[in-house]
Order: structure tokens, then C-alpha cells, then sequence
């Protein structure tokens, strides 16, 4: 699915993670803190994420590292995040 451009606009980069289950509560956070930071240390100015809309874990998740929503559609919402 091609994101609307409202949302690439200022969001260019898109954010795609799948974590297995670890022992270490705090390692997602960590990983994507780590890659966060590469984005904006090689210039980008923000980043989205697109979820199932009943994914309501998911949205929690991102909502915490400070993503926000910003586009909705019946099945799909993107959360972005600007540096």
C-alpha cells in the first residue's frame, strides 16, 4: 500500500520492525532508539510507521517512542514522528 502523501511529505522514511520475543523487556525500545537516531544523524527530517488498525498493541508501542497518528483509513493508521 502506497502511504498518502500527506504522510511522506514530512515523513519520508518508512519504519518496518519485527521483534521476537526476548528475555530483555527494554530491547525493542532500544533497537528502534538506535535506529531512530541513525535516521536523523544521516538527515531525516521524520518517519512513519503504518499498522493494522485493530492493532491496538502496536499503536501503544509506537505512541510511547513518540510517534503520533497522523493519517487513518478503515483498516490502516499511520503514526509518524519528526526529529
Amino acid at each position: 500500500m502506497i502511504p498518502p502523501e500527506e504522510v511522506t511529505r514530512d515523513h519520508p522514511a518508512l519504519l518496518t520492525c519485527c521483534v521476537a520475543m526476548s528475555r530483555d523487556p527494554h530491547a525493542k525500545h532500544r533497537l528502534l532508539a538506535c535506529l531512530l537516531a541513525a535516521l536523523r544523524a544521516h538527515g531525516v527530517g521524520g518517519v512513519h510507521a503504518c499498522i493494522n488498525s485493530t492493532d491496538a498493541c502496536l499503536h501503544e508501542f509506537y505512541t510511547k517512542l513518540g510517534f503520533g497518528e497522523i493519517h487513518r483509513t478503515e483498516t490502516r493508521v499511520y503514526l509518524a514522528r519528526s526529529f
